[in-house]
């Protein structure tokens, strides 16, 4: 064989193998990307993408609903690289009205979840427009947090914005003199005439740790926020103790919010 026809064989081969790899690669692309669409087009999916546009807008796909129909954008669908399958769905055939999702596969028990990713500008003035809140600004998140070292009693209106914003009513003041835990449990009534079984929605205002500077005058509550719960976290740290603190945070948020949502 001469160094010419060699050089061609070469070639020919180098090229084979090549078009084998991509060839290999555009079909297992295509083969996952398949599955991400059967995925999204499964009942699971369906069921997820439903709850979430009925959570913007509690009568979605009814004729009261802002948002009355949806289709999903098929070309939108990729892979998130951390995880899960992104896709947008499109509101009452506007391009412009767009929900985005992202969907995981729960680790216990493999359904899927939507985690949500936000919709567009257009959407969202269109909810406000008619009278649908879409949560709070991050200044009024910021107002709201500061509320927790207001001195509220129970029934009390928790307000923001020079109060022209009622955000619920205080339907528990948590005051743990042992431990230092203070928190102000708020549903969105007057917990004097609001039953229980009508509560919709549940914020939870947990203090912050008194600043050293008030020593003076609420020693008590420094040495319990600052003193005590540090002193034992370090004290057990390597038997991975937790911050009593911390556990009864978890405990409130159990026995007050988790109690609202089975009555």
């Amino acid at each position: 064989m001469t160094k010419r026809k060699f050089i061609v064989t070469g070639v020919g081969i180098v090229l084979v193998i090549i078009l084998g790899i991509g060839g290999k690669v555009y079909m297992d692309n295509k083969r996952f990307n398949d599955e991400m669409v059967n995925v999204v087009k499964s009942g699971q999916a369906k069921r997820e993408i439903e709850i979430g546009l009925k959570n913007l807008d509690s009568k979605a796909l009814t004729p009261e609903g802002i948002i009355k129909s949806y289709e999903i954008d098929y070309e939108s669908i990729e892979h998130n690289p951390m995880g899960g399958i992104m896709f947008d769905v499109i509101i009452n055939d506007d391009e412009k009205l767009r929900v985005y999702n992202l969907l995981n596969k729960n680790t216990e028990d493999g359904t899927l979840e939507n985690s949500g990713g936000g919709n567009t500008a257009e959407l969202e003035e269109l909810l406000k427009k008619e009278g649908i809140s879409m949560g709070y600004s991050d200044k009024e998140n910021i107002d709201i947090a500061q509320m927790e070292y207001r001195s509220y009693k129970e029934g009390d209106p928790v307000k923001i914005n020079n109060n022209g914003t009622t955000i619920g009513y205080v339907s528990k003041v948590v005051n743990d003199k042992k431990t230092g835990e203070q928190a102000f449990i708020i549903t969105d009534g007057d917990p004097k005439v609001q039953k229980p079984s009508e509560v919709n929605n549940v914020t939870v205002l947990y203090q912050g740790s008194t600043s050293p500077e008030q020593i003076g005058s609420q020693a008590g509550e420094v040495k319990r926020d600052w003193w005590d719960n540090n002193k034992q976290i370090l004290n057990n740290i390597e038997k991975s103790f937790k911050s009593p603190i911390l556990y009864l945070f978890c405990q409130t948020n159990d026995k007050y919010v988790i109690d609202y949502l089975i009555k």
